[in-house]
């Protein structure tokens, strides 16, 4: 049992770390947005990195809420049934 609450605090833990860096990810590329509007830095790697800064919190955007884990070790099959849904001979 202490095993197990150890681990989903690490887990929370680990998500928690996550959010952040999504949430500074999207500070840096606003703030940089705004900034550059106004000052021009003249450094290629600099936008190159702004670039892939924005590329990236869109794709984690989409990945923005975790489904909480479901513990199924607990739980005991009493009643297995098979269906056919679709597909050849149906």
């Amino acid at each position: 049992m202490r095993r197990r609450h150890h681990t989903v605090c690490t887990i929370a833990g680990e998500v928690d770390r996550l959010d952040t860096f999504r949430r500074d990810l999207r500070t840096f590329v606003s703030t940089y947005d705004f900034l550059s509007a106004i000052v021009d830095y003249e450094d290629v790697e600099l936008e190159k990195r702004a670039l892939f800064a924005r590329m990236l919190a869109e794709v984690l955007k989409d990945s923005q809420r975790h489904d909480p884990a479901i513990d199924l070790s607990d739980v005991t099959l009493t009643q297995p049934r098979a269906a056919q849904t679709g597909g050849p001979g149906a």
